[in-house]
């Protein structure tokens, strides 16, 4: 994945490969989760309510806006919004 070349490392790469290797990390737990699910094991990770689905959705939805904020930065407000989503969803 190309990363701008900035003066700052924190506005220039740090933060964009971080949210992409986190992306990484959670797609693969998911993977695996759902594989496991298919051949009989259950591991307790795979949502069942639709609550679950949708925190899972939101997760996915800040990982993404996060890494592509460098790159066009309207896709602040689906972080933001998907940030909220979370904070509310643990408060609650």
């Amino acid at each position: 994945m190309p990363f701008k070349s900035s003066g700052s490392p924190i506005g220039g790469a740090f933060i964009p490969a971080t949210f992409f290797n986190v992306l990484l990390i959670v797609a693969n737990i998911f993977g695996f989760a759902y594989i496991l699910h298919k051949a009989g094991f259950n591991l307790g990770l795979m949502p069942k309510r639709r609550n679950d689905w949708l925190d899972i959705i939101v997760l996915f939805t800040f990982l993404i806006s996060g890494m592509a904020i460098w790159y066009i930065p309207i896709f602040f407000l689906p972080l933001a919004i998907s940030g909220l989503c979370l904070l509310i969803g643990q408060l609650s």
